[in-house]
């Protein structure tokens, strides 16, 4: 093969050409080094990860039917009514309850009620006349504004320790996905040869193998885009939570997208086995056309 192109006119000095070669020698020695450990992660190391990851798909840790048990506890506790937001209550409770029994209010006679506040100091409150609701300048009889429910949580909320564990552990399963797939997609690069007419057929298979380790790296780019994603999404529904904690269908919301992304990474896992014996399977059946995608003797027998 002639690897040194010549310009017309272009003259080489003896020292360009031993430092063309130089460089040539690592080029090639980089391509033996992938064609080693690419052929040691396809014998080898493809069957050993398919193995692992079916053992894993069938642990402890995804054999959990009872979906109840994902559930992680959130430690926000239910706000409590002050005492002021009590009293308040109670009047507007007890105006609305004497309005429905019929309560007759004397026309051009107020009466006046006396309330404590947290703080002992009285406040009045006037009824209005002619049967009018007392409700609305109920509040305004207070010396300050009622503080309504306390929500102040300081501790720290946990992540599901569940779903946190096998994120983890997927972290490092995709990691080293994307190690295998180069490596291996890189030694098939090295080997198409140079385009010519006729006899392609090595070629496409080359090509085809290599399409799919790209498949195989834009799943794992996926899964870990939606790990992102997922703790993105359920520190919004936490803070929903923390908004409103007395509406039960926040907390519901929690319980309910931590099963689904469990349910998920079990569907993640088994994607990655998928991905590993499928790869197997196809460089394994076209092994011979991936090394020497153009056969001598087949050129031969056209003629």
């Amino acid at each position: 093969m002639e690897y040194f192109m010549l310009r017309e006119g272009e003259k080489l000095t003896g020292e360009q050409i031993e430092r063309r070669q130089e460089l040539r020698k690592k080029v090639d020695t980089l391509r033996e080094s992938f064609t080693s450990r690419a052929e040691i992660l396809v014998h080898e190391t493809m069957p050993e990860k398919v193995a692992q990851l079916d053992a894993i798909i069938t642990s402890d840790i995804f054999r959990i039917t009872d979906l109840s048990l994902v559930e992680s506890p959130l430690g926000i506790p239910l706000p409590f009514e002050s005492d002021a937001t009590k009293d308040i209550n109670t009047l507007v409770l007890a105006t609305a309850s004497g309005s429905s029994a019929g309560v007759k209010l004397e026309s051009g006679i107020s009466k006046k009620r006396r309330l404590e506040d947290d703080d002992g100091a009285p406040s009045v409150v006037t009824t209005a006349t002619n049967g009018e609701s007392a409700a609305k300048p109920a509040f305004q009889a207070l010396d300050r504004e009622p503080r309504g429910f306390s929500t102040t949580h300081t501790a720290l909320i946990p992540s599901n320790k569940l779903i946190q564990r096998i994120l983890d552990m997927l972290k490092k399963e995709i990691e080293e996905l994307f190690n295998i797939c180069n490596c291996v997609k890189m030694w098939i690069q090295l080997n198409i040869p140079r385009v010519e007419g006729g006899n392609n057929l090595g070629v496409g298979v080359q090509v085809e193998t290599v399409d799919e380790l790209g498949k195989a790296e834009e799943s794992g780019f996926a899964l870990l885009d939606s790990m992102s994603k997922y703790y993105q999404m359920r520190a919004k529904l936490v803070s929903k939570v923390l908004k409103y904690p007395t509406i039960e269908d926040y907390r519901q919301s929690v319980v309910e997208f931590d099963q689904k992304q469990y349910t998920n990474l079990r569907v993640c896992v088994l994607d990655l086995r998928n991905n590993y014996a499928i790869l197997y399977d196809v460089i394994n059946k076209n092994i011979e056309n991936i090394k020497k995608p153009r056969s001598d003797e087949h050129v031969a027998s056209l003629y």
